[in-house]
């Protein structure tokens, strides 16, 4: 089943962070993701069946980057 989370990523300032995150999700099964560097979001459509928020996380923390979940 598909979901989307949102991450709150504090040093997310440019596009050499958002693309940083962007090769490390290339390499995990998500469906897609979106950088919003002025919110400093980062937005990932995944599988649940696939993958869990917690491996997302690991990835985002693996590429040096830490982020929190933010529940709307």
């Amino acid at each position: 089943m598909e979901k989307q989370i949102k991450i709150h990523v504090d040093s997310l300032d440019c596009a050499a962070c958002a693309a940083t995150i962007g090769k490390a999700f290339e390499k995990i099964k998500i469906i897609n993701h979106n950088v919003i560097i002025p919110l400093k979001e980062v937005y990932v459509n995944f599988d649940e069946e696939q993958i869990d928020e917690e491996q997302i996380l690991k990835t985002l923390k693996q590429s040096g980057y830490k982020g929190k979940l933010v529940n709307d």
